[in-house]
């Protein structure tokens, strides 16, 4: 049973969950993350309110408690006007690294989700995008079918291949693929059928769901040499939305003017990202709440490290490729840097 109790509004750090992947790496140690040795770590899940898998607080009055736990007995005064049909903790963040592809896969709407699952924590749909952290030379990602290809026609033939590996040429032909780099945003709406190829880091920001339908997984096997499990009937049912850019917007070419100003980037029903550039010694205030309505803050730190202060708390600090979630009782706050700094604020 969880108990009531008065919340302290304060700014909230995690330690992050790392999830072993057939296709992850050991690149995000470049990025701060201690991994577990001799393990190859695809996942970071670094703000996730997922059963079982709940972010631990780092800091402050509440270290060492999950985020599920403050949620259950304070949601309203963390995540504010939100409507709790959108999860627990309505997104999930996370740092991905490919060192080789992931498996194409889609993934259902809200209303899909509940169609094919039923109800349950985890069970919503997932609508994601994905800030490109680093690509190799020649670096892709697969975003939708190639112009062309009819779907149903793709799903008989991912039937028939049976989980084999295809020919390259055939692999090529069958899926949009499109180079990816540096400051790349990538909008991958419930539907889109898509993967990341190999040789990208990126954050991934996403609905409070861990449904994954994977239709195509390059012949790979199980430890046990087993192919591994595709979802082919479940995913063939999911109604593909209209494609989108791809990349939507590359960062590196958006300018504020003036500095200080946040520049819009992605708006959907489930999130919004937008981008604050700060000069050196530049700061910036806001507040998490708007008159009658208040909502959570999430900054993502993608390039330099901001300084944060608010309802007496100073000196929190958030290096580079770090997570910083400020809950919609905090009201006012302050960020500033020393050097030119870049940051994305993730609204609901």
């Amino acid at each position: 049973m969880t108990v009531a109790m008065t919340f302290q509004p304060c700014a909230l750090t995690f330690a992050p969950h790392f999830e072993e992947r057939v296709w992850g790496g050991r690149r995000l140690e470049n990025y701060g993350r201690e991994l577990p040795a001799d393990l190859v770590i695809g996942e970071s899940w670094e703000i996730s309110a997922i059963a079982g898998r709940s972010s631990v607080v780092t800091r402050g009055p509440y270290a060492g408690k999950n985020l599920t736990e403050l949620l259950e007995a304070n949601r309203a005064a963390i995540v504010g006007d939100v409507d709790p049909a959108l999860g627990t903790f309505p997104l999930l963040v996370k740092l991905l690294d490919s060192s080789t592809p992931l498996s194409v896969q889609l993934h259902p709407n809200d209303e899909e989700a509940l169609a094919l699952e039923g109800a349950g924590d985890g069970h919503l749909g997932k609508t994601e995008a994905w800030i490109v952290l680093e690509a190799e030379e020649g670096a892709e990602v697969i975003h939708g079918l190639a112009p062309g290809v009819d779907p149903a026609e793709f799903f008989a033939r991912m039937e028939a291949a049976e989980g084999e590996a295809l020919d390259p040429q055939e692999e090529r032909d069958l899926f949009r693929w499109v180079p990816v780099g540096r400051g790349d945003v990538v909008f991958v709406p419930a539907g889109t059928i898509h993967a990341l190829g190999e040789g990208v880091v990126l954050a991934e920001v996403q609905q409070h769901s861990d449904l994954t339908y994977r239709i195509y997984d390059w012949g790979r096997r199980t430890p046990e040499g087993e192919l591994r499990k595709l979802h082919i009937e479940k995913a063939r049912g999911i109604e593909a939305p209209e494609l989108v850019d791809c990349p939507l917007c590359s960062l590196a070419d958006v300018k504020s003017d003036p500095a200080g100003e946040l520049v819009p980037i992605l708006s959907c029903e489930q999130f919004r990202f937008d981008l604050l550039n700060l000069e050196p010694g530049g700061s910036f205030r806001a507040s998490t709440k708007d008159g009658d309505q208040s909502g959570f803050h999430l900054w993502i730190t993608w390039d330099g490290a901001l300084e944060y202060s608010g309802l007496g708390e100073e000196g929190v600090s958030v290096d580079p490729v770090n997570f910083l979630l400020l809950p919609a009782s905090l009201g006012e706050y302050e960020l500033r840097t020393e050097a030119a700094s870049r940051a994305l604020l993730v609204r609901v």
